[in-house]
């Protein structure tokens, strides 16, 4: 890359820094959030209609969200859950413009009561899923580690001398979620070539729909995911570095 801007890790020269050893590069993107939105919800009543939480977002394209279930009135909230009820995956549907939060009588499995309040929060990415691969360069580990090196970034309205590193947008001394790769497709695998088991966040548009829902049937090896689906479904997918 003869442009833009390298951040290394600590103890790697940013000239000759491999890709894994960077935190941050503009060859290579990490999810963007555009949005953090917390909302609540009441589990309906046996025989009730399913309760739904729209989030709209308004960004005119479907584009990759986290949605964590912070708990309920009977199990209270000191546990997080990614995409699960506590027992199952949550139903989230995704649109272009907005994405909803389907809550039925069984949410929860038990745990749960029927009235309880149920609350969530939704980190919406203003990223797309058009397609990107970036360089490939083998596995690193990296921890977090001193403060007397590096970039700090505060978000708006923290003074970057003394905020704490939640309010922080990026710091040196942590990994980004740098984006490998992302797109979509119909195939049942995306080579990436890494060498190693990466990670992916993936939605499915099932044949027939107009939304996407998370998907979490994906299989990994060293140089590829692997997508079990059914004819006329499309996976949009992210795979970090």
């Amino acid at each position: 890359m003869g442009y833009g801007i390298k951040v290394s890790q600590k103890g790697y020269d940013v000239f000759t820094a491999a890709p894994q050893e960077l935190v941050v590069s503009s060859d290579m993107p990490s999810l963007k959030v555009f949005s953090v939105t917390h909302v609540s919800t009441t589990i309906p009543a046996s025989g009730a209609a399913d309760n739904r939480i729209r989030v709209t977002h308004n960004l005119g394209y479907f584009a990759p969200c986290f949605v964590i279930y912070n708990g309920s009135t009977t199990i209270g909230t000191n546990k997080s859950f990614m995409f699960s009820d506590n027992v199952l995956p949550l139903t989230v549907e995704v649109y272009p413009n907005y994405l909803e939060i389907v809550v039925d009588e069984f949410f929860d499995q038990g745990f749960s009561n029927n009235g309880d309040t149920v609350y969530f929060t939704v980190y919406q990415f203003v990223d797309d899923f058009s397609a990107f691969t970036s360089a490939v360069a083998s596995a690193t580990t990296q921890t977090g580690g001193n403060d007397d090196y590096g970039i700090k970034i505060s978000k708006q309205g923290y003074d970057v001398l003394i905020c704490t590193d939640e309010q922080l947008c990026m710091h040196s001394k942590y990994g980004c979620a740098n984006v490998h790769m992302k797109g979509s497709t119909t195939a049942s695998s995306i080579t990436h070539n890494l060498g190693y088991v990466s990670q992916a966040l993936a939605f499915i548009q099932e044949s027939g729909t107009s939304y996407l829902q998370y998907f979490k049937w994906i299989g990994y090896d060293a140089n590829a995911a692997h997508f079990y689906l059914n004819p006329g479904d499309i996976v949009y997918y992210v795979i970090f570095k």
